[in-house]
């Protein structure tokens, strides 16, 4: 005697009433059209949150393995601590 997945047997009966019931809310959330399509682009202009940037140049940074990397650090040139944005250039 033969033995077939309880998968396969599912799919051989054909969709289940949950099934398409789930079917039919997607197409409904498709059909409808999303709530930003009638906005139109605007420019994000904001003025800039410090005067001048401070740069140091090949500052050394010590990895767990022993190996030393260089890299140029920009930031702002104020007082405080600011969140890191690393970044490869070239």
């Amino acid at each position: 005697m033969k033995t077939t997945h309880p998968a396969i047997r599912r799919a051989r009966r054909g969709p289940s009433a949950a099934g398409i019931g789930v079917l039919g809310v997607l197409l409904a959330a498709l059909a409808t059209p999303p709530a930003a399509a009638d906005k139109t682009w605007t420019t994000y202009d904001r003025p800039a949150q410090y005067d001048s940037i401070a740069r140091d140049t090949d500052v050394p940074i010590a990895m767990r393995d022993g190996v030393v990397l260089r890299a140029d650090v920009r930031r702002p040139d104020a007082p405080g601590r600011f969140l890191p944005h690393i970044a490869r250039l070239g």
